[in-house]
């Protein structure tokens, strides 16, 4: 951090033209109240944009004191990111994406549940939202909320392992993720391996099931375009966890590697949706997903991981590439 932590909570939003929704980005978590409630410093990182996201975030900084600008050159969110983490001077700290919304009360909540049972992290759910009438707009009510502590090595199993990959809707004890960057060179995954890092430093994680992070479905997203060479991340990135995750919990290698195998089904049904032409240029990623998911079959109980679905298609795919992007494409055809 640049200066001594204070007692308050850093947000850090990285941002690339969001002219269309930084702002009640930023009014949700300025909105955000409680008993005690720590001051609030948001970093807000423009990383490159080219609509009128700068003019706003600038107008937002002149409105508020507690806000701050870094300017970038689009050079991704993680380095945002650890630009942002670079600045942070909060006790605790969290990450917002710029198309997002904090629902009422979530930080009040997180920190008051950090202090409570005494957590270097605390997280919440995520409530999906498309239009704005989908957010709840009241204050929540925590009384009735489910809430469940971990360590850190119990974490990996029960959360990570479990689908709760996401950097975001959590709250750090900045002592506990002092130092950690995000991974510049990974453009899918990179938050999962934050989360991973931290929470190997983590005394004690808790989690509750209150939905309080506003999760914006973007069409445009990243999970939702075409194939492109860095969607050969989201094998990298469950196989660099997987080796992180084997000198600590030798037991879920074969939990980990099942999700390789769903990471590397994934990236090739990407491929087989490109046209024919444009599918030829990417013939030696398919192949490297054949390679990749061999190996993977080779670690006891991966395979027990999957549903049928799954079974199917690495069956296929393990004997024919070819044959499974005909049949892949052949069922799309009748959907």
């Amino acid at each position: 951090m640049e200066a001594r932590e204070q007692e308050k909570i850093s947000v850090i939003v990285p941002v690339y033209n969001g002219q269309a929704y930084i702002t009640p980005c930023i009014e949700s978590i300025l909105a955000q109240t409680g008993r005690d409630l720590p001051e609030l410093e948001i970093i807000i990182i423009n990383d490159g944009s080219t609509d009128n996201t700068a003019a706003i975030c600038r107008a937002l900084a002149k409105q508020h004191q507690n806000i701050q600008i870094i300017t970038m050159e689009d050079l991704g969110v993680s380095c945002a990111r650890n630009a942002g983490l670079s600045k942070a001077t909060g006790k605790y700290l969290t990450f917002v994406d710029a198309d997002d919304r904090l629902l009422p009360g979530t930080l009040s909540y997180l920190w008051e549940l950090s202090v409570r049972t005494d957590s270097d992290i605390t997280g919440c759910g995520f409530t999906i939202w498309y239009h704005e009438s989908d957010l709840p707009k009241e204050d929540i009510d925590d009384s009735h909320h489910k809430e469940i502590s971990y360590t850190g090595t119990h974490y990996i199993d029960q959360g990570i392992l479990n689908g709760d990959t996401r950097c975001w809707g959590k709250l750090y004890r900045y002592k506990c993720i002092a130092d950690l960057i995000f991974e510049a060179s990974i453009t899918i995954g990179e938050d999962m391996l934050y989360l991973l890092a931290a929470t190997q430093r983590a005394n004690r994680i808790t989690i509750t099931s209150y939905k309080g992070y506003g999760y914006f479905q973007n069409p445009q997203g990243a999970m939702n375009r075409t194939f492109k060479a860095s969607y050969m991340d989201q094998i990298t990135c469950w196989q660099l966890a997987t080796e992180r995750i084997a000198p600590i919990r030798p037991d879920l290698t074969y939990k980990a590697t099942g999700i390789i195998l769903i990471s590397i089904m994934l990236t090739a049904g990407k491929i087989a949706e490109l046209p024919k032409d444009l599918r030829k240029q990417h013939q030696d990623k398919l192949e490297y997903c054949h390679q990749q998911l061999k190996e993977a079959l080779t670690i006891p109980g991966a395979t027990a991981t999957l549903d049928k679905g799954y079974r199917f298609k690495t069956f296929i795919f393990r004997r024919s590439p070819a044959l499974y992007v005909k049949i892949y494409n052949l069922f799309r055809r009748f959907k």
